[in-house]
Protein backbone atom coordinates (compact mmCIF):
# COMPACT_ATOMS: atom_id res chain seq x y z
CA UNK A 1 0.00 0.00 0.00
CA UNK A 2 2.92 2.60 0.71
CA UNK A 3 4.34 1.86 -2.22
CA UNK A 4 1.48 2.41 -4.18
CA UNK A 5 1.15 5.74 -2.20
CA UNK A 6 4.92 6.67 -3.75
CA UNK A 7 3.55 5.96 -6.92
CA UNK A 8 0.67 7.77 -7.16
CA UNK A 9 2.50 10.87 -5.64
CA UNK A 10 5.38 10.78 -7.84
CA UNK A 11 2.84 10.42 -10.48
CA UNK A 12 1.13 13.41 -9.58
CA UNK A 13 -2.48 11.80 -9.29
CA UNK A 14 -3.12 11.86 -5.43
CA UNK A 15 -6.10 14.42 -5.10
CA UNK A 16 -6.20 13.95 -1.41
CA UNK A 17 -3.53 14.70 1.62
CA UNK A 18 -2.71 11.59 3.40
CA UNK A 19 -1.49 11.79 6.72
CA UNK A 20 -1.06 7.66 7.25
CA UNK A 21 -0.93 5.71 10.58
CA UNK A 22 0.94 2.47 11.04
CA UNK A 23 -0.90 -0.21 13.65
CA UNK A 24 0.88 -1.25 16.81
CA UNK A 25 0.98 -4.28 17.77
CA UNK A 26 -0.05 -4.85 21.20
CA UNK A 27 2.34 -7.68 21.98
CA UNK A 28 5.52 -6.13 20.89
CA UNK A 29 5.79 -2.75 22.35
CA UNK A 30 8.30 -1.07 22.09
CA UNK A 31 10.11 -3.21 20.01
CA UNK A 32 8.42 -2.49 16.66
CA UNK A 33 9.74 1.28 16.59
CA UNK A 34 12.63 0.61 14.99
CA UNK A 35 10.17 -0.55 11.85
CA UNK A 36 8.26 2.51 12.33
CA UNK A 37 11.18 4.29 12.13
CA UNK A 38 12.09 2.88 8.71
CA UNK A 39 8.85 3.06 7.05
CA UNK A 40 8.54 6.61 7.88
CA UNK A 41 12.49 7.96 6.43
CA UNK A 42 11.25 5.84 3.30
CA UNK A 43 7.98 6.79 2.78
CA UNK A 44 7.69 10.79 2.56
CA UNK A 45 6.16 12.34 -0.45
CA UNK A 46 4.09 15.84 -1.62
CA UNK A 47 0.89 14.72 -0.80
CA UNK A 48 1.38 11.59 1.65
CA UNK A 49 3.30 11.05 4.66
CA UNK A 50 4.14 8.08 7.64
CA UNK A 51 3.60 10.24 11.11
CA UNK A 52 1.31 8.58 12.92
CA UNK A 53 0.80 4.96 14.94
CA UNK A 54 -2.35 3.48 15.41
CA UNK A 55 -2.84 1.45 18.99
CA UNK A 56 -5.96 0.08 19.90
CA UNK A 57 -6.87 0.37 23.40
CA UNK A 58 -9.84 -1.80 23.46
CA UNK A 59 -12.12 -3.35 20.98
CA UNK A 60 -15.70 -3.00 20.04
CA UNK A 61 -18.11 -3.91 22.43
CA UNK A 62 -15.42 -6.01 24.56
CA UNK A 63 -15.23 -4.25 27.99
CA UNK A 64 -11.29 -5.17 28.39
CA UNK A 65 -8.24 -3.60 27.56
CA UNK A 66 -5.98 -4.61 24.67
CA UNK A 67 -2.85 -3.92 26.21
CA UNK A 68 -1.29 -3.96 29.23
CA UNK A 69 -1.17 -0.59 30.76
CA UNK A 70 2.50 -0.12 31.95
CA UNK A 71 3.67 -1.73 28.37
CA UNK A 72 1.15 1.35 27.03
CA UNK A 73 2.75 3.82 28.78
CA UNK A 74 6.13 2.64 28.01
CA UNK A 75 5.03 2.14 24.40
CA UNK A 76 3.23 5.59 24.13
CA UNK A 77 6.28 7.73 25.70
CA UNK A 78 8.56 6.01 23.37
CA UNK A 79 6.67 6.81 20.08
CA UNK A 80 6.34 10.73 21.66
CA UNK A 81 9.99 10.63 22.15
CA UNK A 82 10.70 9.83 18.69
CA UNK A 83 8.28 12.30 17.12
CA UNK A 84 5.45 10.57 16.34
CA UNK A 85 1.48 11.37 17.11
CA UNK A 86 -0.19 8.33 18.68
CA UNK A 87 -3.73 8.29 17.39
CA UNK A 88 -5.57 5.58 20.05
CA UNK A 89 -8.96 3.75 19.45
CA UNK A 90 -10.90 4.35 22.58
CA UNK A 91 -14.78 3.49 22.06
CA UNK A 92 -15.40 2.19 26.21
CA UNK A 93 -18.89 1.12 27.38
CA UNK A 94 -20.93 2.26 30.57
CA UNK A 95 -18.57 1.79 33.12
CA UNK A 96 -15.47 1.16 31.15
CA UNK A 97 -13.34 3.89 30.14
CA UNK A 98 -10.59 3.51 27.88
CA UNK A 99 -10.35 6.65 27.17
CA UNK A 100 -8.86 7.48 30.54
CA UNK A 101 -6.06 4.68 30.19
CA UNK A 102 -5.01 6.26 26.91
CA UNK A 103 -5.17 10.07 28.95
CA UNK A 104 -2.57 8.20 31.48
CA UNK A 105 -0.55 7.09 29.12
CA UNK A 106 -0.37 10.42 27.44
CA UNK A 107 0.32 12.13 30.95
CA UNK A 108 3.56 9.50 31.68
CA UNK A 109 5.02 10.14 28.16
CA UNK A 110 4.67 14.19 28.97
CA UNK A 111 6.38 13.25 32.78
CA UNK A 112 9.07 10.99 30.80
CA UNK A 113 9.67 13.33 28.05
CA UNK A 114 8.44 16.89 28.77
CA UNK A 115 5.14 18.52 27.42
CA UNK A 116 5.52 19.00 23.96
CA UNK A 117 3.27 19.96 20.56
CA UNK A 118 2.41 16.78 19.46
CA UNK A 119 -1.14 16.85 18.65
CA UNK A 120 -1.42 12.90 19.87
CA UNK A 121 -5.33 11.78 19.09
CA UNK A 122 -8.09 9.81 21.22
CA UNK A 123 -10.87 8.71 18.40
CA UNK A 124 -14.13 7.00 18.27
CA UNK A 125 -14.35 7.88 22.69
CA UNK A 126 -17.79 7.32 22.81
CA UNK A 127 -17.23 7.16 26.75
CA UNK A 128 -15.20 9.94 27.97
CA UNK A 129 -15.74 11.19 31.80
CA UNK A 130 -16.53 14.75 32.93
CA UNK A 131 -13.28 14.99 34.59
CA UNK A 132 -11.00 13.80 31.69
CA UNK A 133 -12.28 16.39 29.34
CA UNK A 134 -10.14 18.79 31.02
CA UNK A 135 -7.14 16.53 30.66
CA UNK A 136 -7.36 16.48 26.70
CA UNK A 137 -6.89 20.66 27.47
CA UNK A 138 -4.39 20.12 29.68
CA UNK A 139 -2.06 17.36 27.87
CA UNK A 140 -3.15 18.61 23.72
CA UNK A 141 -4.66 15.51 23.50
CA UNK A 142 -7.22 15.72 20.66
CA UNK A 143 -10.21 14.06 20.89
CA UNK A 144 -11.62 12.78 17.00
CA UNK A 145 -15.21 11.65 17.48
CA UNK A 146 -17.49 10.20 14.64
CA UNK A 147 -20.39 12.48 15.16
CA UNK A 148 -22.45 10.92 12.50
CA UNK A 149 -22.82 8.08 15.19
CA UNK A 150 -24.37 10.40 17.75
CA UNK A 151 -27.62 9.23 15.98
CA UNK A 152 -27.68 5.41 16.42
CA UNK A 153 -29.44 3.35 18.81
CA UNK A 154 -26.47 1.46 20.25
CA UNK A 155 -26.67 2.45 23.64
CA UNK A 156 -30.93 2.85 24.28
CA UNK A 157 -30.10 1.09 27.67
CA UNK A 158 -27.63 4.08 29.10
CA UNK A 159 -28.96 4.80 32.44
CA UNK A 160 -30.01 8.58 33.14
CA UNK A 161 -27.30 9.31 35.15
CA UNK A 162 -23.95 7.88 32.52
CA UNK A 163 -25.39 10.30 29.47
CA UNK A 164 -23.59 12.94 30.43
CA UNK A 165 -20.39 11.00 29.54
CA UNK A 166 -21.32 9.13 26.73
CA UNK A 167 -20.48 10.84 22.77
CA UNK A 168 -19.28 14.47 24.21
CA UNK A 169 -18.90 17.21 21.34
CA UNK A 170 -20.39 20.47 23.00
CA UNK A 171 -17.86 19.68 25.83
CA UNK A 172 -15.53 20.36 23.98
CA UNK A 173 -15.73 23.23 22.52
CA UNK A 174 -16.97 24.52 25.70
CA UNK A 175 -13.46 23.87 26.81
CA UNK A 176 -11.56 25.14 24.11
CA UNK A 177 -10.60 21.81 22.64
CA UNK A 178 -9.68 21.79 18.95
CA UNK A 179 -12.07 18.36 18.77
CA UNK A 180 -11.62 17.08 15.01
CA UNK A 181 -14.72 15.12 13.48
CA UNK A 182 -14.15 12.21 11.45
CA UNK A 183 -15.69 9.19 9.71
CA UNK A 184 -14.70 5.53 10.57
CA UNK A 185 -15.20 4.65 6.78
CA UNK A 186 -14.52 2.19 5.45
CA UNK A 187 -14.26 -0.12 8.11
CA UNK A 188 -17.27 -1.95 7.98
CA UNK A 189 -20.15 -1.16 5.07
CA UNK A 190 -23.02 0.11 7.15
CA UNK A 191 -21.21 3.64 7.75
CA UNK A 192 -21.84 4.34 3.70
CA UNK A 193 -23.49 7.36 4.61
CA UNK A 194 -21.49 8.20 7.72
CA UNK A 195 -18.29 9.17 5.93
CA UNK A 196 -19.98 12.08 4.31
CA UNK A 197 -18.78 14.89 6.62
CA UNK A 198 -22.86 16.68 5.91
CA UNK A 199 -24.04 13.68 8.01
CA UNK A 200 -21.72 14.60 10.76
CA UNK A 201 -22.56 18.34 10.57
CA UNK A 202 -26.35 17.37 10.90
CA UNK A 203 -26.40 14.57 13.48
CA UNK A 204 -23.73 16.70 15.63
CA UNK A 205 -26.30 19.22 15.70
CA UNK A 206 -29.55 17.45 16.22
CA UNK A 207 -27.79 13.79 17.99
CA UNK A 208 -30.38 12.11 16.13
CA UNK A 209 -30.88 9.77 13.44
CA UNK A 210 -30.64 11.33 10.25
CA UNK A 211 -32.85 9.16 7.97
CA UNK A 212 -35.63 9.63 10.68
CA UNK A 213 -35.97 13.02 12.42
CA UNK A 214 -37.96 15.60 11.74
CA UNK A 215 -37.77 19.27 12.83
CA UNK A 216 -40.94 18.62 15.19
CA UNK A 217 -38.35 15.79 16.70
CA UNK A 218 -35.66 18.22 17.82
CA UNK A 219 -36.42 18.60 21.75
CA UNK A 220 -36.33 14.63 21.88
CA UNK A 221 -32.61 14.19 21.96
CA UNK A 222 -31.84 12.92 25.49
CA UNK A 223 -29.05 15.11 26.33
CA UNK A 224 -28.72 18.53 24.78
CA UNK A 225 -26.26 19.88 26.70
CA UNK A 226 -23.97 17.97 23.88
CA UNK A 227 -25.84 19.39 20.90
CA UNK A 228 -23.65 21.20 19.22
CA UNK A 229 -23.62 24.54 16.71
CA UNK A 230 -23.05 24.63 12.92
CA UNK A 231 -20.80 27.01 13.47
CA UNK A 232 -18.88 24.50 15.56
CA UNK A 233 -19.41 21.31 13.58
CA UNK A 234 -17.98 23.01 10.90
CA UNK A 235 -15.08 24.07 12.53
CA UNK A 236 -14.63 20.17 13.76
CA UNK A 237 -14.35 19.11 9.91
CA UNK A 238 -12.60 22.10 8.23
CA UNK A 239 -9.87 23.82 10.32
CA UNK A 240 -9.43 21.80 13.39
CA UNK A 241 -8.75 18.34 11.22
CA UNK A 242 -6.14 20.42 9.57
CA UNK A 243 -4.70 21.44 13.12
CA UNK A 244 -4.72 17.91 14.08
CA UNK A 245 -2.10 17.29 11.26
CA UNK A 246 -0.39 20.72 11.17
CA UNK A 247 -1.47 22.03 8.40
CA UNK A 248 -3.30 24.78 9.61
CA UNK A 249 -1.01 27.61 8.33
CA UNK A 250 -1.73 25.83 5.10
CA UNK A 251 -5.26 25.02 4.43
CA UNK A 252 -8.02 24.32 6.71
CA UNK A 253 -9.70 27.94 6.02
CA UNK A 254 -10.60 29.90 3.18
CA UNK A 255 -8.14 32.59 3.01
CA UNK A 256 -5.92 34.58 0.91
CA UNK A 257 -2.11 32.30 0.67
CA UNK A 258 -3.48 29.18 1.91
CA UNK A 259 -4.14 26.49 -0.14
CA UNK A 260 -7.20 26.64 -2.17
CA UNK A 261 -8.87 23.68 -0.55
CA UNK A 262 -12.34 23.90 -1.13
CA UNK A 263 -16.31 22.60 -2.19
CA UNK A 264 -19.34 24.26 -3.41
CA UNK A 265 -22.76 22.99 -1.90
CA UNK A 266 -25.98 23.29 -3.57
CA UNK A 267 -27.34 24.72 -0.88
CA UNK A 268 -26.36 27.53 2.23
CA UNK A 269 -26.15 25.24 5.85
CA UNK A 270 -27.07 28.10 7.43
CA UNK A 271 -30.12 28.81 5.12
CA UNK A 272 -31.93 25.48 5.66
CA UNK A 273 -33.29 23.05 8.44
CA UNK A 274 -30.51 21.28 10.24
CA UNK A 275 -32.76 17.79 9.61
CA UNK A 276 -31.55 18.89 5.71
CA UNK A 277 -28.18 19.20 6.15
CA UNK A 278 -27.03 15.97 5.55
CA UNK A 279 -29.69 15.75 2.02
CA UNK A 280 -27.00 18.49 0.48
CA UNK A 281 -25.12 17.81 -2.19
CA UNK A 282 -21.36 18.44 -3.01
CA UNK A 283 -21.43 20.53 -6.65
CA UNK A 284 -17.72 20.88 -7.03
CA UNK A 285 -14.55 20.33 -5.08
CA UNK A 286 -11.25 21.94 -5.55
CA UNK A 287 -7.48 20.40 -4.08
CA UNK A 288 -4.92 22.97 -4.33
CA UNK A 289 -6.75 25.59 -6.58
CA UNK A 290 -7.56 22.72 -9.51
CA UNK A 291 -11.16 20.98 -9.79
CA UNK A 292 -10.88 17.28 -9.06
CA UNK A 293 -14.54 16.66 -9.12
CA UNK A 294 -17.94 17.86 -10.28
CA UNK A 295 -21.45 16.94 -9.90
CA UNK A 296 -22.88 15.69 -13.44
CA UNK A 297 -25.91 17.73 -12.82
CA UNK A 298 -23.50 20.49 -12.07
Amino acid sequence: MLKAFEDLDNAGKLTLRYDLGLWADETKGTEQIGRFKEARDKYQGELYKIDTIKIFSDGVGDNQLVWDQEILEETVAALDKEGFRVYIHAIGNQGFYPSGNSLDAFEYAAKVNGKRDSRHVITHLDWVREDDVSRFKDLGVIPVPQPAWFGNDWYDDVRVEELKNLNRMNSYFEAGIPVASSSDFPSTDTFKRDMYPLTGLEVGITRLDPDKTTEDDLNKVVWPKEKASLEDMITSYTINGAHLIFQEDERGSIEAGKKADLIVLDKNLFQIPVTSIGEAKVLMTFFEGKEVFRHPNY
